[in-house]
């Protein structure tokens, strides 16, 4: 397996931590064309959330997020990894051959 690791932006958005308001957001910036690579939500408090967004264009992000009235901050940097795989190993591939099934050992008379 390879992997790919690249230098991102990130940005924090802080909401009220309710049903629904991860989908809020998300959905506002889809509609605005906001690509993701990667977003993460944490409890930050008993009624606040943390929002890390992790947009594939920086600047788009802070353009839309401005017209949709959320508050960013950032930006923030880090490493984005991702794996790379060719194909999908499936399950005849893996060593299952060479380990014996479950089965009990004792003979029944």
């Amino acid at each position: 397996m390879a992997y790919t690791i690249r230098a991102v932006e990130y940005f924090y958005v802080n909401v009220h931590d309710e049903l629904g308001a991860a989908y809020r957001v998300l959905s506002q910036l889809a509609k605005r064309g906001v690509n993701l690579l990667a977003f993460t939500a944490i409890p930050t408090g008993p009624t606040l959330a943390q929002f890390a967004l992790f947009p594939e264009d920086p600047n788009k992000l802070v353009v839309e997020a401005r017209s949709a009235s959320l508050p960013l901050d950032g930006p923030h940097h880090a490493f984005l990894v991702q794996a790379t795989t060719s194909s999908v190993p499936s399950r005849a591939s893996t060593n299952a051959s060479s380990r014996r099934p479950w089965t009990s050992t004792r003979r029944r008379a």
